[in-house]
């Protein structure tokens, strides 16, 4: 680990990575990793000192939230590798969102002061790929959420087991409309009759019919087209 932010070094975060592939391609299951990196202040660039105190109380906020088991590194001067066992995109992107609030939510203390610091965090699954190519797209990704002005959490694809949830009043709107609808429907059935068709019959007519099925409006020819 290193000393000055008291994570893994790129190299063991890596090896760590590598070691997670060969295990879940070997037993099965899932593994998602989490690639952090510090959004560009409006100030300027971070010094090397004031960077290396910002990262270590990201990883430290991010040891808070995260499991024990799941693994925080240091990956490039400004940038958070974490692998995740045990976890699909599904499960991870909660997580993530949390992640990124704790750091924007709270300015980080360094000797030379207070500094407001927000990070973007790419997303990308482990399954069946080695860790270059997962790494490249994990960089990809971050790249992409920091020129989309940072501060948010970045995926590969829309994720398919994700519910989408509809706020109760909306909801509500919605069943209001579809019952106007369904109305507006019954009363075309019930105040309009189609004679230049024959058919169908008014709703009222078809629910008083003495026999079934009920009889032709008087002014329908009858037809032998079947």
């Amino acid at each position: 680990m290193t000393r000055a932010t008291a994570i893994w070094n790129q190299e063991s975060i890596v090896e760590l990575l590598t070691r997670e592939l060969a295990r879940t391609a070997r037993e099965g299951g899932d593994l998602a990793v989490m690639l952090a990196g510090i959004d560009s202040p409006k100030s300027g660039s971070l010094d090397s000192t004031r960077n290396d105190a910002v990262l270590s109380e990201i990883a430290k906020r991010f040891s808070a939230l995260l499991r024990t088991y799941d693994h925080v590194g240091r990956y490039g001067s400004e940038q958070l590798l974490v692998v995740i066992p045990g976890s699909n995109l599904n499960d991870v992107l909660p997580v993530a969102d949390k992640l990124r609030q704790s750091i924007a939510e709270t300015s980080i203390q360094t000797d030379a002061g207070s500094v407001p610091v927000t990070v973007s965090i790419a997303l990308a699954t482990g399954n069946g790929r080695d860790e270059q190519e997962l790494l490249r797209e994990a960089s990809g990704l971050l790249h992409r959420a920091q020129v989309q002005g940072g501060n948010r959490v970045e995926l590969v694809k829309k994720l398919p087991g994700v519910v989408l949830r509809v706020a109760p009043k909306r909801r509500l709107r919605i069943s209001l409309l579809i019952g106007g609808i369904i109305l507006a429907a019954l009363a075309v059935l019930w105040l309009v009759a189609p004679s230049s068709f024959c058919t169908p019959f008014l709703l009222h007519d078809a629910l008083s019919a003495s026999e079934l099925p009920p009889p032709l409006p008087a002014d329908c020819a009858p037809t032998s087209e079947r």
